[in-house]
């Protein structure tokens, strides 16, 4: 399947904020990209637009990002749930969605990311906004830096 330009820009936007974000927050990652993610008894696959482990590197990561412009946004958390990722991020509808895998292992929308706690979430939308690369990355450092 290709992706459109809306798409790659979306996923870069945040791909890049993320990296900003880590990096001034002084977390250690290792960044995953779209790597495949195979379970070969379960015949699962998944290939994430993007996807982060936090703290070291793991056999899966503990947080994934989908970018869903048309569909199958959704559709693709049951996919992680056999992952056990912990925190699967969708940007649908021009707003991030963030779903946690709770205790039950079935994954809940919640408001805030549980794996990032000091992130704003609002101030991530804000930036995708904006169409300019370098202003969208000015405006999410100083959105950083005004915390």
């Amino acid at each position: 399947m290709t992706t459109s330009n809306e798409h790659e820009r979306i996923k870069k936007w945040l791909g890049g904020f993320m990296d900003i974000y880590f990096d001034e927050a002084g977390t250690e990652i290792m960044p995953r990209g779209l790597a495949t993610m195979r379970l070969a008894l379960k015949a699962a696959g998944a290939e994430p637009d993007e996807s982060w482990c936090i703290g070291q590197e793991k056999k899966f990561p503990d947080l994934v990002l989908e970018i869903a412009l048309t569909s199958g946004g959704v559709r693709k958390l049951d996919v992680y749930r056999r992952f056990k990722v912990p925190e699967v991020w969708l940007w649908r509808r021009n707003k991030l969605e963030i779903y946690a895998l709770g205790a039950a292992g079935a994954y809940e929308p919640v408001p805030q990311s549980r794996l990032l706690p000091g992130l704003d979430i609002s101030l991530l939308q804000r930036c995708v906004g904006i169409h300019s690369w370098r202003k969208a990355r000015q405006a999410f450092r100083a959105g950083l830096s005004s915390k």
